[in-house]
């Protein structure tokens, strides 16, 4: 079962080549179906598998002068911001939720 994982990892690489984007709704399932990982682990090396392939693809763009700092700064400052807001009011939310569940069990 080990070697099919291989493989479907070669080919799951080459399409995401080919189309970009999907690495982990794709990485996910090989690693619990095919390499045995609980699905816990498996989430988090999905995360870690697709950064660094993340990180090495933006390196190469760097290298090739394909970035476009001044945009990417542009998106960055306010994504940021209102991630940061959402984070806060989900988790204000989440803990009041949580918090009336529990009386009523």
């Amino acid at each position: 079962m080990e070697i099919l994982g291989y493989i479907s990892s070669i080919f799951m690489g080459i399409s995401l080549g080919l189309i970009g984007g999907g690495g982990s709704i794709l990485t996910l399932p090989i690693l619990v179906y095919l390499f045995a990982l609980p699905p816990v682990v498996a989430t988090g090396d999905t995360l870690f598998i697709v950064g660094i392939t993340a990180l090495f693809g933006g390196i190469q763009a760097i290298r090739k002068g394909l970035v476009d700092f001044k945009a990417g700064l542009i998106f960055a400052g306010p994504s940021l911001s209102l991630a940061e807001k959402h984070v806060k009011i989900t988790f204000l939310n989440l803990k009041s939720l949580c918090h009336m569940a529990y009386k009523y069990t």
